[in-house]
């Protein structure tokens, strides 16, 4: 069995065929379990996805019938009643967004590695995953707005990965459109238009090449009141030299088209380093999960906590943090949050 929350919520059986799921509410209740596969959801945030502001008196026991329904439908044993509240126990690959990240990861390795083939290879692998956009047929998906943004800003770091190890590996006329459909949506992303620059120049289109520096200075321009960076600017002079560096076969220039590397780089160097309290902490992990003692101090991965707190999950270049059912909320700071994307020296 098979569930997909990259397009419209999907969930097929063994032999590639839909399961009925029913509407709005049971399938609100498969993505926020599908979002955390095998890790246990709270009843309270569950009932807040399906019935926001609005939940029925007996939300508990609504909430109950339709895992009920669910369980007939997927198979006993697929939802588990786990405290604080239920999990989606199957493989972690059973949940298209984990395959996602997966392939997303070992491009990026195989990128930095210069295996261009196989960087190629696992960013086309997570593309074909994408359907749209993520849990697009939902009335309401307020609930996963930050986990949605992530996968979105994922899915371009993936493509310009697969532009840029296309161009490493000589393909340059085959990412033209593609390069210039990402050049379209990101038209002030010099990193974008250098790659767009050097397609079209090793294509031999050296006129476009200069063409789309001029329009790039213009927007900076126009738009932020600035001037092309110096790598910009460098590689403008070298296609108005044709140094013989930019030949195909030459290695893209790693300060313009490195942009996937380079995005790790700059994340692992921006990791979040939050406030709890008194202490900080640097988040190194692609989980982590925030206990309660009974003194009320917050730990950070400590078995010996009394119960989970929040949990912290890092989605492509994004950390989200995720209310786990706590008593008091989850505050990030200053505001209680049920999900929320965290930036540098938040406090919690």
């Amino acid at each position: 069995m098979e569930f997909r929350v990259l397009g419209p919520l999907e969930v097929v059986d063994d032999d590639g065929e839909p399961v009925a799921i029913g509407g709005p509410k049971p399938r609100t209740l498969i993505a926020v379990l599908a979002l955390d596969v095998r890790h246990a959801v709270s009843s309270d945030r569950i009932i807040d996805a399906i019935w926001g502001d609005d939940p029925p008196d007996r939300a508990s026991a609504a909430l109950q019938v339709h895992v009920s329904k669910l369980r007939s439908a997927l198979g006993e044993g697929t939802i588990r009643t786990r405290r604080p509240g239920y999990l989606l126990d199957v493989p972690p690959d059973a949940v298209d967004h984990v395959r996602f990240e997966r392939h997303h990861s070992e491009g990026l390795t195989a990128l930095g590695a210069a295996q261009f083939d196989d960087a190629v290879h696992h960013f086309e692998a997570a593309l074909a995953l994408w359907r749209g956009a993520p849990l697009a047929d939902l009335p309401d998906r307020r609930f996963a707005d930050a986990t949605v943004a992530a996968f979105t800003r994922t899915r371009e770091t993936i493509e310009r990965g697969r532009i840029e190890a296309e161009l490493r590996r000589g393909n340059h006329e085959a990412v033209l459109t593609d390069v210039s459909d990402l050049l379209a949506a990101n038209p002030l992303d010099e990193s974008v238009r250098a790659m767009a620059m050097l397609a079209h120049y090793r294509s031999g289109r050296t006129a476009s090449a200069l063409e789309l520096y001029d329009e790039g200075r213009r927007e900076l321009a126009e738009e932020l009141g600035m001037d092309p960076g110096p790598e910009l600017e460098a590689l403008h002079r070298q296609i108005l030299d044709h140094d013989p560096s930019l030949a195909a076969e030459a290695e893209l220039p790693h300060e313009l088209g490195g942009t996937t590397t380079q995005r790790r780089s700059l994340t692992d160097a921006l990791r979040p380093v939050l406030q709890l309290g008194e202490r900080t902490v640097e988040l190194e992990r692609p989980v982590v999960t925030l206990g309660r003692h009974p003194d009320r101090v917050v730990h950070v991965e400590d078995p010996k906590a009394s119960r989970r707190h929040a949990e912290i999950r890092r989605i492509g270049e994004l950390y989200i943090i995720r209310d786990q059912g706590s008593t008091n909320g989850t505050i990030v700071n200053g505001a209680p949050v049920l999900e929320a994307e965290l930036a540098d020296g938040d406090e919690i």
